[in-house]
């Protein structure tokens, strides 16, 4: 075996082979290290692309959020006020279909239903038989929550046959008959009810001077049930407005909300919210439209001028919240150019380490002249630290090539301020100068002194 590995190893096509071998792993090296050296290029790159990539998407969704975040919002609470105008109409609707039902169960009274279909039935022999049925109706029908503060029986002529008052005070007070004062407890309006062929029952109200509030008023016509076509009567309740203000309350969320309740042709029921002075004549020209019988508009003049005033203001609280945008932007503006210059320092560091120094040094600068440029916190500078920045831009191989460029700065001049943006564009526009100058002479360089 010793003797034919010998001959193997002097035998010349044993060695050609073998050397063929050795070329072959070598340039399999080489091939690997410059296979390395160009992957590490291609992972540079696409890092690169990611990171232009990422920034590309976050400004597309920052600029889609603004357009779609806007009007998303308009949509949700514009839907939310609806729902909850919606709830509070159901819960004032079951209130007054509870009261309207008890009210009703003053059929229940036969006697008085009886003697009210009787037209031989005087006033005076009604109020003498049935001058507590006021207080049975209002004492046996209601509970305390229904906030009944009276209750008046009346036949079809309007006359008075017995009359339900809680707690009687000096503060707490209320009217024998309605029709003794019938404009202050606003009686016209029942009134023109009953006279009406009106069926539903009647929701108005009137302002109580003893008590310095609201009183809520439901009125009911009583028929006569052979003969529906004849009214025999009617039923007023009177109740605390406290009832609708505590549903109210419930759905109005601001300080700037003014809800109130109002029927066709008559005053206001009750109201919650707060009005400005300018808000306030705004209701009230509304309010007396209503009341009028017409319908709500801002045709008039005087209405118009509120509306002007108000749609001035409206314009003001605009301005007032761009201008709280655009600080927050500005604010927005800070921070996000962090993110650059990260991105920046990660390329110049990245570029340091896979011994660039040409790209280190233009992201380390690029980085630099961003920072200076996009400082929000004073949009003014001075002229030294322009030519601080200018030198930066402009690069030391300028300066190298061209002696003017440069230099120091007059003490006269270096204090003075400019803004910012013009001396970026001066120096901008010098940078170019210097770089066009710059290319000159290196063309001239290569072509000769002549050139």
């Amino acid at each position: 075996m010793e003797i034919y590995s010998e001959k193997l190893q002097n035998n010349p096509t044993y060695i050609s082979e073998k050397s063929n071998l050795i070329k072959r792993k070598y340039m399999v090296k080489y091939n690997i290290v410059m296979d390395g050296g160009e992957s590490m290029k291609l992972r540079f790159r696409i890092l690169l692309s990611c990171i232009v990539c990422v920034l590309l998407a976050l400004l597309i969704q920052t600029f889609l959020f603004k357009e779609t975040s806007s009007e998303m919002i308009y949509n949700l609470s514009r839907e939310e006020s609806e729902n909850s105008l919606k709830n509070m109409q159901e819960e004032i609707y079951h209130f007054t279909g509870n009261m309207e039902k008890k009210m009703i169960k003053v059929y229940g009274e036969q006697d008085l239903i009886s003697a009210l279909k009787d037209e031989n039935y005087t006033t005076e022999r009604l109020r003498e038989d049935f001058y507590r049925k006021a207080y049975d109706v209002g004492a046996g029908s209601f509970e305390t929550s229904d906030k009944v503060m009276a209750l008046y029986l009346y036949t079809a002529d309007h006359e008075i046959i017995s009359t339900y008052r809680k707690a009687i005070t000096p503060k707490h007070n209320y009217p024998v008959d309605i029709y003794e004062d019938a404009e202050t407890y606003n009686a016209e309006k029942v009134r023109e009810y009953v006279e009406s062929d009106e069926t539903a029952m009647l929701i108005s109200g009137y302002y109580n001077t003893y008590r310095e509030k609201d009183i809520i008023r439901f009125v009911l016509k009583l028929y006569n049930n052979s003969n529906r076509d004849r009214k025999i009567g009617y039923v007023v309740c009177d109740a605390d407005s406290k009832v609708f203000t505590d549903i109210l309350e419930k759905y109005c969320t601001e300080n700037t909300m003014y809800i109130w309740l109002q029927s066709d042709s008559d005053r206001p029921i009750v109201s919650r919210g707060s009005l400005s002075e300018v808000d306030d004549g705004i209701y009230r020209v509304i309010s007396e439209q209503i009341q009028a019988g017409n319908q709500a508009s801002i045709e008039s003049k005087s209405t118009q001028e509120l509306f002007q005033v108000e749609e001035l203001k409206e314009k003001e609280n605009q301005a007032n919240l761009q201008l709280v945008q655009a600080q927050y932007k500005a604010l927005q503006a800070q921070i996000n150019p962090h993110f650059l210059y990260n991105t920046l320092d990660t390329m110049s560091s990245i570029a340091e380490v896979r011994e660039c120094p040409e790209v280190s040094l233009l992201s380390q600068s690029l980085s630099n002249i961003f920072r200076y440029s996009l400082n929000m916190k004073d949009p003014f500078s001075t002229v030294a630290k322009e030519i601080v920045h200018f030198e930066v831009a402009a690069g030391e191989s300028a300066q190298d090539l061209n002696p003017a460029v440069g230099g120091e700065c007059p003490e006269s001049w270096a204090a003075q301020q400019a803004g910012r943006k013009a001396c970026e564009d001066r120096g901008e526009s010098a940078g170019r100068s210097v770089g066009d100058l710059c290319g000159g002479q290196r063309r001239g360089h290569g072509r000769g002194k002549d050139e």
